[in-house]
């Protein structure tokens, strides 16, 4: 399947992507039988306005079809980037590499203690691209963080912060090759 294909499928049904939580019995019912005007409802039950998609990249592809596990690892590691002293999973490598980064950026004040790290990625996306990929996290984490003003950071930075854990996430990851689409390349987007 093709990189192109794989998004527009995504773009159009992202609930077929959804967290479990989101999934509601109505929601089955309405894959099941999907006319115009149930995607409409359907895409309105989410919240997700309807518009042509936008030019996909290799990052955001990648982002829209990563496993959970390869988000939670790609949120780790923002994680880590903005809050070091915190307790994590990651190992001394990983520690290090994000400890790196983070001297670059000078991130230690991007993020309160409270704070959670989607933050960043809700601040990076473009508000029609994180109608959808918020739907791959848990809805009671999407609905507390979307309470927040997301912050702001300079879009250089966010850049350079995604791109670089998309990178980190491809390169050193074993499974990271093993989403719906491969990531060719780390590339910008608007």
């Amino acid at each position: 399947m093709s990189d192109a294909y794989s998004w527009a499928q995504w773009w159009a049904f992202p609930w077929r992507h959804a967290h479990p939580d989101w999934q509601a019995p109505d929601v089955v019912a309405y894959e099941a039988r999907l006319t115009r005007n149930r995607h409409a409802a359907l895409s309105k039950t989410f919240a997700i306005a309807p518009c042509l998609p936008c030019k996909p990249t290799a990052s955001l592809v990648y982002l829209a079809l990563a496993r959970p596990s390869q988000h939670d690892r790609m949120l780790q590691l923002a994680d880590n980037i903005c809050r070091p002293l915190e307790p994590n999973q990651l190992d001394a490598t990983q520690r290090l590499w994000c400890q790196r980064l983070a001297m670059s950026l000078h991130t230690q004040r991007w993020l309160k203690p409270t704070d959670d790290t989607l933050q960043l990625l809700r601040a990076w996306v473009a508000p029609h691209v994180w109608s959808r990929l918020r739907l791959r996290f848990a809805p009671c984490r999407i609905m507390a963080m979307e309470q927040i003003p997301a912050p702001d950071i300079s879009s250089t930075k966010l850049q350079v912060l995604w791109q670089a854990v998309l990178w980190y996430e491809q390169t050193y990851n074993p499974d990271a090759g093993s989403t719906e689409v491969q990531l060719n390349a780390v590339t910008t987007h608007p």
